[in-house]
């Protein structure tokens, strides 16, 4: 998908290779020659419901027509009834990799190979496969495959650049990428952008976010870029083909800025290297490096701090560099100070600097003269606010107070007082039990009911449904997708069978993703059988179909 909404998208899901997912629609109408070839194949299966090669070819119609789901069901079948068969383990790969299942379509895509059915017309959709799970080397032998028997498949060719980003050849990567980025293509340029978080590149691949998208959506894709390190291969190439990343991932905290650049450093000394992969020992040797290179900033800064670590208040720029070695002494001559001081620098951290107000130079006396006997005096009475607190009583409450509050404090529980403080807790216990179980009876009450109101309705809805919709006899003449369509059908057949089909009314029916086109009732499945046979006769194709209990079939008119 080449558009502005597919790099804006933060699902960052981009379309898939051949079909649309999940069983989507392809094309707005479907091919006449596939809707011919499905009913010539389903009139064969209605002969004989384990003809392998009508399975087959209605799998086919049905990938034609782009419903995935139909196509599932018919490969599924016909490897249910011939397990070596190569074509259907063939085509229900091709039908997994569009229903998101990568794992089982490498599997089948492998076992297709080994049964000896070539699959050259879908080198795409295995390369995603094979990207899918974690197989690389594979995927990348096919993209070129795909490459070198049509150089202007772009989608392939950014695919590609996905897969070689995956495995760490980032300059293969940009090379792959470097036409469709000359071009503008916003694709190539969102795939740039997670090809270099991959690989620890957050510089680059932020600006190139946030010269690409408004900056309220570049913000909130940033956390994503910064996760994709995090992602093993097959979860890399999901993010970048899907937008889904694990639960557990997105949980994490993003990778430090620290860390990051040393990815970064290591992801362009690889580059340098010629896209080769680090090894161990030279990892190692970077992280080392890095942690050298941290150890060397703290003992930079180490001084500082010791300066500034014996004075409570903030360190004067001066005395930082001098008085260090020359303040242990003074504080050895004044030993109780400290000691009564230190313990707790952080508990009283705006009493302490108050208490030397009285001496406000104590650094600077004790370099200059250090016999001054007169400065421990103020020291000496510092210890005096301490028991100051001390004396201040607690007020204990009351007994007619802690009854009206109906809360027990701990220390009156363990006394022994005249009304019995430990049974009033256990009645209020008791009480909160009480009206917690019958809040929870009454929702348990709640929930019952609606579920057998529920249920009834169901239940009167599925008998009026089979009351409206008995099981029937139809013969089936066609199928389509537009219920006004089937009705053009209708009228054409009419004119081609007219004795046959006369008097009957045309209805149509769910199936799948398209509906059928059917006559009827009829009252037996011998009448609908010997219709089917007069077509068959004229050179129709038509089949006999009997509706299940409550399926519903509606009519069409005749018109």
């Amino acid at each position: 998908m080449k558009s502005t909404s597919c790099i804006l998208a933060l699902s960052l899901a981009i379309a898939a290779p051949v079909f649309a997912q999940s069983g989507g629609m392809v094309q707005a109408t479907p091919p006449a020659e596939a809707v011919a070839a499905l009913n010539r194949h389903l009139a064969s299966l209605s002969r004989n419901p384990q003809d392998v090669n009508a399975l087959l070819g209605a799998g086919q119609a049905a990938l034609d027509l782009g419903d995935i789901q139909a196509a599932n069901g018919f490969f599924t079948r016909a490897n249910m009834v011939d397990g070596r068969n190569g074509r259907a383990r063939l085509g229900l790969a091709v039908v997994q990799i569009a229903l998101k299942q990568p794992a089982d379509a490498a599997a089948n895509f492998d076992a297709a190979s080994a049964l000896g059915v070539s699959a050259q017309a879908h080198l795409p959709e295995r390369a995603l496969a094979y990207d899918l799970t974690g197989q690389q080397a594979k995927a990348q032998q096919d993209y070129r495959a795909v490459l070198q028997a049509n150089p202007n498949d772009n989608t392939a060719r950014l695919n590609y650049a996905v897969s070689l980003g995956v495995s760490g050849n980032l300059a293969e990567a940009e090379q792959q990428l470097k036409p469709a980025l000359t071009s503008g293509d916003r694709e190539a340029w969102r795939i740039r952008a997670f090809v270099l978080a991959m690989n620890g590149q957050m510089a680059e691949a932020r600006s190139i976010a946030q010269t690409t998208l408004p900056k309220g959506l570049a913000d909130a894709l940033e956390p994503y870029l910064q996760r994709l390190p995090l992602l093993t291969a097959s979860q890399k190439v999901s993010a970048v083909h899907y937008g889904e990343y694990p639960a557990d991932v997105l949980r994490l905290a993003a990778p430090e800025p620290a860390r990051n650049r040393d990815t970064q450093v290591a992801a362009t000394t690889e580059r340098e290297r010629g896209g080769r992969r680090q090894t161990a020992a030279e990892r190692r040797a970077a992280q080392q490096a890095a942690r050298r290179a941290s150890q060397a900033q703290a003992q930079q800064l180490a001084p500082a701090a010791a300066a500034a670590q014996p004075l409570p208040p903030p360190p004067p720029p001066a005395p930082t560099a001098s008085p260090p070695p020359q303040q242990p002494v003074q504080t050895a001559a004044r030993a109780p100070a400290p000691q009564s001081t230190r313990p707790a620098p952080s508990s009283a951290p705006a009493t302490q600097p108050a208490s030397r107000v009285t001496n406000p130079a104590p650094t600077t006396v004790a370099a200059v003269a250090p016999a001054a006997p007169s400065t421990p005096a103020p020291v000496a009475s510092a210890p005096t606010p301490a028991p100051a607190p001390a004396p201040v009583p607690q007020p204990v409450r009351s007994l007619g107070d802690t009854l009206q509050a109906l809360e027990v404090p701990e220390g009156e529980r363990r006394q022994v007082a005249v009304a019995d403080l430990s049974a009033v807790a256990r009645i209020q216990e008791q009480r909160r039990v009480a009206a917690a179980a019958q809040q929870a009876k009454a929702k348990a009450d709640a929930e019952a009911r609606a579920k057998a109101e529920a249920e009834r309705k169901a239940e009167a809805e599925r008998k009026a449904k089979l009351a409206a919709n008995p099981s029937r006899n139809w013969v089936q003449l066609a199928a389509g997708r537009d219920p006004a369509a089937l009705a053009f059908d209708l009228r054409r057949l009419r004119r081609t069978y007219g004795d046959t089909i006369a008097g009957q009314d045309g209805w149509t029916a769910t199936w799948g993703e398209t509906r059928r086109l059917l006559i009827g009732p009829f009252r037996r499945p011998e009448d609908a059988r010997a219709v089917v046979t007069e077509l068959r006769k004229a050179g129709g194709d038509a089949f006999f179909w009997q509706s299940e209990a409550g399926e519903e079939v509606s009519k069409i008119g005749t018109q």
